[in-house]
């Protein structure tokens, strides 16, 4: 199988699981792709409480210096789309988009994309973005917080059925590059800052 970065990618296995290795980037992506029965299966099982939305509100805070303008996409918004309720209430425009809840017509002119613990649920991610850049206004950015894959090696997110991608800084770095965006990280929040260039 190739990488996005156009490397052929070796086997690999960790926590019992086969994966995918990119020797050149870093992206390490599982073999086992759920169905999407099997997704939604999972995803009923969130649970939505006064605890998420107090999680909602910290992420609010942690990427609201990172948001560019006003017309805001919650991309892969679960069950209640608690984030877009959170940015209208500050004063944002904002959509939301989820494949199973709410998959409804993405709009246009969107000037920053949010994903949410979405990206490790992806396994095209050099799609979604090309896709998703084509809503985005000239200047748009798109946020992602996902753990890189250093970091999810000894972590829940590794055995979670629907995890299936883990990015290294160097595969967001080349993804970012390939998508036609500058990518900066910040490691203190697990946060990729992906800007049109």
């Amino acid at each position: 199988m190739k990488c996005f970065c156009d490397f052929e990618m070796i086997n690999k296995v960790y926590d019992n699981k086969e994966f995918y290795l990119c020797l050149n980037c870093g992206y390490l992506r599982k073999k086992k792709i759920p169905t999407k029965e099997e997704e939604l299966d999972r995803y009923n099982k969130h649970i939505c409480d006064d605890k998420y939305l107090v999680y909602m509100n910290n992420i609010y805070e942690n990427i609201k210096g990172y948001i560019y303008g006003n017309r805001i996409l919650d991309y892969g918004c679960g069950k209640i789309h608690a984030l877009s309720d959170i940015l209208n209430n500050n004063g944002y425009k904002a959509f939301y988009y989820d494949l199973y809840y709410y998959n409804i017509d993405i709009p246009y002119e969107i000037d920053t994309i949010i994903l949410i613990e979405v990206f490790e649920h992806i396994s095209d991610l050099k799609g979604l973005l090309i896709n998703l850049k084509r809503h985005l206004n000239s200047n748009g950015r798109i946020i992602i917080k996902t753990l890189v894959v250093k970091e999810a090696k000894d972590y829940w997110y590794l055995r979670d059925i629907t995890h299936i991608s883990f990015p290294s800084v160097r595969s967001m770095e080349i993804l970012g590059d390939i998508c036609g965006f500058s990518v900066i990280y910040d490691s203190n929040k697990s946060l990729f800052i992906l800007t049109s260039i």
